[in-house]
């Protein structure tokens, strides 16, 4: 099987790669800068393809010539998530590739609407353009939040570390509902693992959901506490209501075009009414074995540069 990873000099995309090439799977890349390449990291690839921007239509359509399956893996950001996924499903889509895997981890989109979470918006665009107008069915992918936004200022409950403590900050009952959350290592194994998949194979699409864990913030702290010995303090600022009206107040005084600004309310606001709760888990061969919250913790420790470094990235691509 050939298979074209669109974004794969990222941080998810270098794992895919890496599974992917591990299994025996030919992998092709796309992306901007060559140079950022490391085929010690990928595994060797059949190829790779440079596109100069995410409408390099040229670019595109030679990267998904003859390949079985696509996977996009673009780093997040507005442009991309929406302009840039659906201009590679149309390219994918008039080579006539059927298995497209959407770039779609995260929390599930079936129990928010459009407005809701503007960082979801282009996601939900895309589900719904595509089932509007093509008979190819993409597979979508819900893993909750990456465990590498945790312990992040994007994370839930706004992770500071500029106080002599670190802090979560939560509303309502909010410290005590369940965070699916998954290990980028465990997404990528699952991915591929998908691509062995019937359905997915015969181009039937599909949402799947897999987790590493589920925690809550209390136990997200806990789990910080005891790997590194500091005191973490959970602040209540509120109810749910105050949530609900502050999210409403920075809605409007700001414009979605300054979303990011009020990104954590608008995801602990979500976060507290169970909205991104998952209930049915899809199992594969890879689930068998899980990354644990203490795993985690113990390499994020020994790698905090490279996260921080990832967190930096997603800062600036809003």
């Amino acid at each position: 099987m050939l298979v074209l990873i669109a974004g794969i000099t990222g941080n998810l995309g270098t794992r895919l790669a890496k599974v992917a090439t591990s299994r025996g799977l030919q992998i092709r890349g796309l992306g901007r800068d060559p140079a950022k390449l490391d085929e010690k990291k990928t595994g060797k690839l059949e190829s790779f393809v440079t596109c100069k921007t995410h409408y390099d239509t040229p670019a595109l359509d030679k990267a998904v010539s003859g390949v079985d399956a696509v996977i996009c893996a673009y780093s997040p950001s507005a442009v991309l998530d929406l302009e840039g996924h659906l201009l590679l499903f149309r390219a994918a889509e008039r080579a006539g590739v059927t298995v497209f895997l959407a770039s779609s981890w995260g929390h599930p989109l079936d129990k928010i609407v459009f407005g809701e979470y503007e960082h979801y918006d282009t996601h939900l665009a895309f589900k719904q353009q595509v089932a509007m107008t093509s008979s190819v069915k993409p597979v979508f992918m819900n893993v909750g939040g990456f465990a590498d936004l945790l312990y992040g200022p994007f994370g839930p409950g706004g992770w500071n570390t500029t106080g002599p403590n670190p802090t979560i900050e939560y509303w309502g009952e909010g410290n005590t509902r369940k965070i699916h959350w998954s290990a980028l290592d465990d997404v990528a194994e699952w991915t591929i693992d998908l691509l062995q998949i019937r359905d997915v194979q015969e181009g039937k699409g599909g949402t799947y959901q897999m987790q590493s864990g589920a925690a809550t913030l209390e136990e997200i702290a806990a789990a910080w506490t005891k790997a590194t010995g500091e005191k973490v303090d959970l602040i209540k600022r509120g109810s749910l209501e105050d949530l609900e009206s502050l999210v409403y107040t920075e809605r409007k005084e700001k414009g979605v075009g300054r979303y990011i600004e009020y990104l954590v309310n608008a995801t602990s606001l979500l976060h507290t009414r169970g909205a991104f709760v998952m209930t049915e888990l899809n199992l594969t061969e890879s689930s068998k074995s899980l990354t644990t919250l203490d795993q985690y913790l113990t390499e994020l420790l020994k790698n905090r540069a490279a996260v921080e470094e990832y967190i930096k990235s997603l800062q600036s691509a809003h």
